[in-house]
């Protein structure tokens, strides 16, 4: 009979024994490499543009930022300028990237947002791999588009105003003249900007907000004032005061649509469209939401209407929990 001590000493080797028959044998690669003191070498990373010009959208946001903080230098390295003599790159790309930084500041067509934002490009439209549309102004009756292109810069592939849209910056300078309107107003509301942005252009965005927003509690107020009795006479179920509900979420979202309508009037830069469109489509959500809830309420309402009263008193501890009371 065995000891303890060995039969401890038995499954230890019969342990070490399956664990080096059931091991996967090392290539010599690996051994060698488990002998040698040296490190492997890191991979090297992939190159990657300092400007982040990897998708259309990144490209010309990045563009208007350098163009809003006046670096005209740094913005004229969103353009392809190939088709400039180089030793006028230095003074003529500067100068362009400027006036296209005010053409797509000035009209309100432009969106940044609307620009395709992946290294591809948007492959199912009708140009070239390789192009996407940057915007579409009107010169003296005929549409002169401009367009970026992807060109491979030091093994990356980026994202420029292409070399064919460039030439044409020149001649579209002659739409960044004062407009009829802007020459009737005083100098300082034209001259003095922020963001880019003219201080005619803010003080007509605040007082559009205070208006509509006025506007807006006239027009519910005169809804209710209408329907109400209506839905008095034609309905037992709908309470008044869930049509006094549906005031708020309306108000928002008619007041959004309009603001939104307006801006292509009022026109502020390509960048503070771009924060507006956002701030408005989570606004737009949010009353959509709401107006959502409203509506489940009326339904939970006509649901409980309709059923016996011992059925009712239930419903009231469980419809509660889907809708918005």
């Amino acid at each position: 009979m065995f000891s303890n001590r060995e039969i401890r000493r038995l499954s230890t080797c019969i342990g070490m024994t399956v664990v080096l028959l059931n091991a996967r044998p090392l290539s010599a690669q690996a051994m060698s490499g488990l002998l040698s003191d040296s490190k492997p070498a890191a991979a090297s990373p992939a190159p990657t543009d300092p400007l982040n010009r990897t998708t259309p959208r990144s490209s010309i946001y990045g563009f208007l930022e350098a163009c809003h903080e006046n670096n005209f230098l740094r913005a004229a390295q969103y353009l392809d300028l190939r088709k400039i003599r180089p030793e006028q790159r230095a003074t003529q790309g500067p100068e362009l990237a400027k006036e296209l930084g005010l053409l797509l500041d000035r009209d309100p067509h432009f969106e940044v947002e609307r620009m395709n934002n992946t290294p591809e490009g948007d492959q199912t439209d009708a140009l070239a791999a390789d192009r996407e549309n940057l915007d579409i102004l009107n010169l003296h009756g005929r549409s002169v588009a401009l367009q970026m292109q992807r060109v491979n810069q030091n093994g990356v592939n980026v994202w420029l105003v292409s070399a064919d849209s460039v030439p044409h910056i020149p001649e579209l300078s002659v739409l960044l003249r004062e407009s009829s309107f802007e020459k009737k107003l005083p100098a300082p509301l034209v001259a003095i900007k922020l963001l880019d942005t003219p201080l005619w252009v803010w003080l007509a965005m605040v007082l559009l907000a205070l208006l509509l927003s006025v506007l807006s509690r006239l027009l519910s107020k005169l809804v209710i004032a209408v329907v109400k009795p209506l839905t008095k006479r034609y309905s037992r179920w709908f309470h008044a005061r869930r049509l006094e509900e549906f005031t708020e979420p309306l108000r928002l979202l008619l007041s959004i649509l309009v603001f939104k309508v307006c801006m292509g009037v009022i026109a502020p830069s390509a960048l503070v469209r771009y924060f507006l469109d956002r701030a408005i489509t989570l606004l737009f959500f949010v009353g959509a939401a709401a107006f959502v809830m409203r509506v489940t309420d009326v339904i939970s309402d006509r649901i409980i209407s309709r059923l016996d009263p011992k059925e009712r008193a239930l419903s009231y501890s469980v419809l509660p929990l889907t809708s918005g009371s």
